[in-house]
């Protein structure tokens, strides 16, 4: 029984590690030296889908805080809940998603005037 709770954890992390490679990500190039209306239109896009992102790892700290409501964080003595965690991490994520959309729709005002 031991063994197989030890296989099923090591299955878990194995797991959890091949989906971290699925985050939206960008180089600081392409950004520095975006010139072209195509160059704003991707930057945009790619703005776009990672606010989409962030939303949608927010909306799982609201439910992750909503389970476990008023379990001690950290502790049987904690002072801080899961659900008062979870949403502090929600609302940083729902800020970052914010911060995206705003940059995203910079880039797209850029994207209008650039040129071809």
């Amino acid at each position: 029984m031991k063994r197989q709770v030890q296989v099923l954890l090591i299955m878990g992390v194995l797991l959890m590690a091949g989906c971290a490679g699925l985050e939206t990500r960008i180089d600081e190039a392409p950004i520095a030296n975006a010139a072209t209306k195509a160059d704003h239109e991707t930057l945009a896009t790619y703005y776009e889908l990672k606010a989409k992102e962030l939303t949608k790892k927010a909306e799982g700290s609201r439910h992750k805080a909503s389970l476990y409501g008023v379990l001690p964080y950290g502790g049987p003595k904690s002072s801080v809940t899961f659900a008062q965690y979870y949403n502090a991490v929600a609302s940083r994520l729902e800020d970052a998603a914010q911060e995206s959309l705003a940059l995203a729709k910079q880039h797209r005002e850029q994207a209008a005037v650039a040129q071809q």
